[in-house]
């Protein structure tokens, strides 16, 4: 955690009090070292983060490889960003 007189850096947000009676959470710079580490070739479009077919299991889709698979979870639990 680091302060700097009105704002706060804590787990990957900007947290702003500059403003009195308002606080601004900014997280520009967790979000682009994310998007640094995703692979060239995952990219698409999407109208909204949750498609229909969500929660239905593929048994027959290929499974990510060993190095793919431990991408996806460290970029989905941020571990690089919680180890500092």
């Amino acid at each position: 955690m680091t302060t700097q007189g009105k704002t706060l850096e804590y787990l990957g947000m900007c947290i702003d009090y500059i403003t009195k009676g308002k606080v601004k959470i900014l997280m520009h710079e967790y979000i682009n070292k994310i998007l640094a580490k995703l692979p060239s070739d995952m990219n698409g479009v999407s109208t909204t983060p949750a498609a229909l077919h969500l929660f239905n299991v593929n048994d027959g889709a290929e499974k990510l490889g060993e190095e793919k698979a431990q991408l996806f979870h460290d970029l989905v639990t941020n571990y690089d960003n919680i180890q500092g």
